[in-house]
């Protein structure tokens, strides 16, 4: 999520945003994991975009619009989806 030195475009970072863990009985079970991952270009890539989406093609994947950052003068694209892991 963080760089030590500045990155060159294109480049991608991800983060976790959330995990929920729930269960029955008193146990917990499962474990949802939110994931985000952020396309940072210098410029609209519909091919770089589509590169990435082919990645997670068996995943069901959000895409927000389009962001321009003005003081980085890089466009974002965030794609998020979650994850479940069975606990024990």
């Amino acid at each position: 999520m963080r760089f030590r030195k500045p990155q060159t475009p294109p480049f991608l970072i991800y983060r976790e945003y959330g995990t929920d863990v729930r269960g029955a009985d008193g146990y917990n079970l499962y474990r949802d994991t939110g994931i985000m991952i952020e396309l940072y270009t210098k410029e609209k890539d519909p091919e770089l975009e589509h590169s990435l989406e082919e990645l997670f093609r068996d995943t069901e994947l959000d895409k927000s619009a389009d962001l321009y950052i003005n003081d980085t003068d890089l466009l974002k694209i965030e794609y998020s989806f979650s994850t479940v892991q069975k606990i024990g």
